[in-house]
């Protein structure tokens, strides 16, 4: 299973750099980046998307906490952390940790995982997703974090709308882990190799 040495792991969060004794690891998502393309999307659009993905993730992150303002939170963001609080009292999902960094010393890589817990009395883990439709790199993106965890874990999507419900879908597909491992392999390769 995972090497977890998280204790260990040094996050920057300007750079979005994570070290392992002073060595730096991929991210997760810049793995994966391999099965994304938004070639067609204007580069303000995807930066405007990221930064609002990011204060979804911090409200939810606050809440998780017992720290959220309801009354001083972004009018733009309250349908959406309304349908992560409708989500964790519907489903009855525990959490246990929020915007956890979490690191695999043994293939090499880390990132911040959204959310674990338990679910149904089985351990969980829990990655939120404020666009319009859940991207196809969820699967291998929960694997990955999965194999950071110590134990088995269930793997969930959570889809906040702005309509303030939410779809929550487990991950079940066996082939995500060997997908994020190929990509993982490949963003090392092209990271070692430049092209003649």
């Amino acid at each position: 299973m995972a090497s977890m040495r998280a204790e260990s792991l040094h996050f920057d969060a300007e750079s979005h750099t994570y070290r392992l004794a002073g060595r730096v690891l991929p991210s997760v998502t810049q793995a994966l980046r391999f099965l994304e393309n938004f070639e067609n999307v204007p580069q303000r659009l995807l930066e405007a998307a990221a930064e609002f993905g990011r204060h979804v993730h911090e409200a939810c992150h606050l809440h998780n906490m017992g720290r959220l303002d309801w009354s001083a939170l972004d009018p733009a963001l309250h349908p959406y952390v309304s349908a992560y609080d409708k989500f964790l009292i519907e489903t009855g999902f525990v959490v246990t940790a929020s915007e956890e960094r979490v690191v695999n010393a043994r293939y090499g890589f880390a990132g911040t995982l959204d959310v674990r817990g338990r679910y149904k009395r089985r351990p969980g883990l829990v990655d939120i997703k404020s666009t319009a439709a859940l991207p196809a790199t969820v699967g291998p993106q929960t694997a990955a974090y999965e194999k950071c965890c110590e134990g088995s874990h269930r793997r969930y999507a959570l889809l906040l709308r702005p309509d303030g419900e939410f779809r929550f879908k487990p991950l079940t597909d066996l082939r995500d882990w060997p997908l994020f491992l190929s990509c993982l392999n490949l963003h090392n390769y092209k990271g070692s190799h430049h092209a003649p």
